[in-house]
């Protein structure tokens, strides 16, 4: 689209809605959506603080997949053993999340302890420790992306902001508001292309393309 003097015209603040839009497609996929809801799910687990019943609860499943407890470990006399080797408050503290939780466990099901420790095959608070500590900077930039995401709060575009977005920015513009854009498309024109694209949803979305960037349409 031009003005008289047939220089481009732009709309900054459209643009930064369509980054806006595109930053939050990015973290989606970067977090393995493939719908909305199933990346707020995600992303959700990763900063989400794990409870004090549910650390315990992981730590439990490993004692089943490890075949030994914690409490069944003899302590010296004269020491006032820690429940579950002190594990559940140091995670507590660190704020171990949702989604690191459910990783350590894994870890912690797949290695073998053999270390010499009074625990082992059971990990001891030291072990247990360097397996989270390993994989908090290993998620670092998963819980950033969940943020991303979260952060990107879902916005909404009027129906002269999208028949400009796809006018001016079309490469640019998500493939939600391209689809948008047809459903906005005169009815002779609409029932013209659906004619004549039908089951070939990407000629559809290249005549809708075409409409859009004709002068005539301007």
């Amino acid at each position: 689209m031009t003005n008289r003097k047939g220089a481009v015209q732009t709309n900054p603040y459209l643009v930064s809605k369509l980054l806006h839009m595109r930053t939050r497609k990015d973290a989606m996929s970067d977090l393995g959506a493939k719908t909305e809801k199933e990346a707020s799910a995600i992303a959700r687990r990763y900063i989400t603080h794990a409870t004090k019943d549910a650390i315990i609860m992981a730590i439990q499943v490993v004692e089943s997949c490890k075949l030994k407890s914690y409490s069944s470990v003899r302590i010296p006399d004269g020491i006032i053993p820690q429940p579950y080797a002190g594990i559940p408050e140091s995670f507590l503290k660190a704020k171990i999340t949702v989604a690191e939780l459910a990783e350590w466990i894994e870890i912690i099901k797949r290695n073998t302890y053999a270390g010499g420790t009074k625990y082992q095959p059971l990990p001891s608070h030291d072990e247990a420790w360097q397996a989270f500590s390993r994989l908090n900077t290993e998620l670092y930039f998963d819980r950033q992306t969940a943020l991303q995401f979260l952060n990107c709060r879902p916005i909404d575009f009027s129906p002269e902001e999208i028949r400009e977005a796809v006018t001016l920015y079309w490469d640019m513009t998500p493939i939600s508001l391209r689809r948008q854009a047809y459903k906005l498309l005169p009815d002779e024109i609409k029932a013209s292309i659906s004619s004549r694209y039908q089951g070939n949803p990407e000629g559809a979305m290249n005549a809708t393309r075409d409409f859009y960037l004709t002068p005539q349409a301007s």
